[in-house]
């Protein structure tokens, strides 16, 4: 199987500046065709274990063997994550930063569930790499996202309680419904399978679309650089991500 695609400067700096001007950037095709062919495969195996259901695989050890774990530790990838994010943000991470894995599947009854469930991430940049998306229709399973609704927060108590607050079940529905009536206006990303979507998830109020029950969305998404890794509190609350 090919190495993963070399991104030149050029790319990483538009990525960068894109995420600070509109708080969203993409890089179409990243994957070839052989290696979403793999990412498929590896989705399959996991998804033959759980039925008619949605479910998300957290990282290392559970991600062993697949394409995503030989992504992730790829130096192409890794040089990536930190270019974008060291243009973005003007710092560097700390060398034993690591790169928090999820591998997300919608599917079945429970896939409506699963969607419109807005929240900010844990950690500051969040990669994006959809696997398999509805076909029927390209309003189906998009990223919605509110880009760069807040800053980061140098409290890791304060960053808890305003995600408890913004992220139980009655803020989400209430989100979902705005957004449905027209009162909130998020962007809405048509996702592409192999490419990659960057954004701030920190930062970025977010959540997918519902699906179709018999549809299949399956995404992998990279989350780096965790500003409250220090933090008891915040590694007590909140799971690695989000």
């Amino acid at each position: 199987m090919r190495t993963f695609m070399n991104i030149d400067a050029d790319t990483v700096s538009h990525v960068a500046g894109e995420l600070n001007r509109t708080g969203f950037a993409s890089i179409s095709d990243y994957l070839t065709p052989e290696q979403l062919e793999a990412a498929r495969e590896d989705i399959a195996c996991e998804a033959r274990f759980r039925g008619n259901a949605s479910f998300a695989v957290r990282g290392t050890p559970n991600i062993t063997g697949t394409l995503f774990e030989r992504l992730v530790v790829s130096e192409e990838f890794q040089r990536l994550l930190l270019g974008v994010f060291t243009a973005g943000t003007g710092r560097t991470p700390l060398p034993t930063e690591k790169v928090h894995t999820v591998m997300r599947c919608l599917k079945g009854c429970d896939s409506a569930r699963e969607s419109n469930r807005f929240h900010y991430d844990a950690t500051t940049l969040t990669v994006l790499l959809p696997v398999s998306m509805p076909e029927c229709s390209t309003e189906q399973g998009r990223l919605v996202l509110f880009p760069n609704t807040r800053g980061l927060r140098f409290s890791a108590l304060f960053n808890v309680i305003e995600k408890a607050v913004i992220q139980n079940r009655i803020s989400q529905r209430l989100v979902a419904v705005a957004v449905r009536l027209g009162f909130l206006h998020p962007v809405k990303v048509v996702l592409a399978p192999g490419s990659l979507y960057f954004f701030w998830g920190y930062c970025s109020l977010h959540a997918n679309e519902p699906c179709d029950p018999q549809a299949l969305r399956s995404t992998v998404l990279f989350h780096y650089d965790n500003p409250h890794r220090h933090s008891q509190v915040a590694r007590l609350l909140l799971p690695k991500g989000r």
